[in-house]
């Protein structure tokens, strides 16, 4: 049974499976705009834990092009910052936040794609089911 305080996780697997059904699929990197430049689950938008922590968390994800009335599927390194994000997020009512369970190292470990930023921006021009196909 899930309390209030229980965030929900998803296995690289469960959302590599999600993003071929679902191409519009929201990711959010809370990591720093240099580890995401190195590389990124493809798709994903960077919104750095920060930004999320440092202000109105609603206005921060709208301006980053991010419905946050849509589910949320979050991921830093390992998945310490991520948690420290999705816990701000449903502090804030933000309700369909999940955690991406080892982050950005267990999708790689499993052999999911990433990509490196091609805008100074640190944003991918294309939803993740397309990214995936782009950067394979």
């Amino acid at each position: 049974m899930e309390t209030a305080a229980t965030i929900a996780s998803i296995s690289p697997i469960q959302l590599a499976s999600i993003i071929s059904q679902k191409p519009a699929t929201q990711i959010v990197d809370v990591r720093s705009p240099e580890e995401f430049s190195a590389g990124h689950i493809v798709g994903a938008r960077s919104i750095p834990l920060d930004r999320i922590e440092g202000a109105d968390a609603y206005e921060v994800l709208c301006a980053a092009g991010v419905t946050p009335d849509r589910p949320l599927y979050l991921a830093c390194h390992a998945g310490l910052r991520a948690r420290r994000a999705a816990e701000h997020l449903r502090a804030q009512g933000i309700a369909e936040v999940f955690l991406i369970e080892g982050g950005t190292q267990a999708w790689q470990a499993g052999g999911l794609p990433t990509c490196r930023s091609e805008h100074p921006d640190g944003q991918d021009r294309h939803s993740p089911a397309s990214a995936m196909r782009a950067c394979g």
